[in-house]
């Protein structure tokens, strides 16, 4: 179904890079693109501004946060510079305008949650960092891969709580792509992103490589899943 937003145009629509292509975006992290449409329809460079400003609460967030996490675990908090300085980080995030910026901030939050005080009540800590962490998964995928070492840190029961809300608020989260046709869509594209798309992959390009002289030609259809299931067994 054709849609009727100021702004969008097939001009801005040829602009894209991967025009043939579903979005890999989750939920919120659209929901962010729709501020950045909504405040400035009209102008790639406010809605940019909306982005970057949210970037900057992010990443000032994440600052506190790695502070109170290495005071918890007793380390100097100085340590904080290795990321603030981080030219990396710098580039991507705010150059960029990745969104890995937001997904930490929502995961550090809900570990900061877990270590916080134990006079809190643990009900209330428990519920408050799932949410967070859903709301993590709900800007990038990449941190339902730090789930269970999360869970292995808590007790049976508070994992099984902790389970069961985050999958909940997951629910909510996805649920309006659950129901219109972007599901299949939505799927295909992860699809794609495992088996067809290279880019910052040091262990895929190793493997990449045995594959080209083992059997002549990349193997990439076996090793983008082989690695994502690799990396959440581990």
């Amino acid at each position: 179904m054709p849609l009727n937003l100021n702004g969008l145009s097939p001009d801005l629509f040829n602009l894209l890079n991967s025009k043939e292509y579903y979005t890999v975006y989750p939920p919120l992290n659209q929901a962010i693109f729709a501020l950045g449409a909504w405040i400035s329809p009209n102008s790639i460079q406010g809605a940019s501004i909306v982005y970057s400003l949210c970037l900057l609460a992010s990443e000032t967030a994440i600052l506190f946060l790695i502070i109170f996490l290495l005071q918890r675990y007793r380390l100097d908090p100085k340590r904080v510079l290795f990321y603030a300085l981080n030219p990396l980080v710098i580039v991507e995030v705010m150059g960029n305008l990745h969104f890995e910026s937001t997904m930490l901030a929502f995961f550090l939050a809900a570990i900061a949650l877990l270590k916080i005080d134990k006079s809190y009540n643990t009900f209330y800590r428990i519920l408050g960092s799932s949410i967070l962490f859903a709301f993590s998964i709900g800007i990038k995928l990449l941190t339902v891969l730090l789930l269970p070492l999360v869970l292995w840190h808590l007790r049976f029961k508070k994992a099984i709580l902790y389970s069961t809300i985050l999958l909940g608020c997951l629910f909510f989260i996805f649920y309006p792509i659950m129901i219109s046709n972007d599901i299949s869509g939505f799927g295909s594209s992860l699809d794609l992103y495992f088996r067809k798309f290279e880019f910052n992959a040091s262990l895929y390009f190793l493997a990449r490589y045995i594959g080209y002289q083992w059997v002549g030609y990349n193997l990439i259809s076996w090793i983008g899943p082989g690695l994502g299931i690799a990396g959440l067994l581990c």
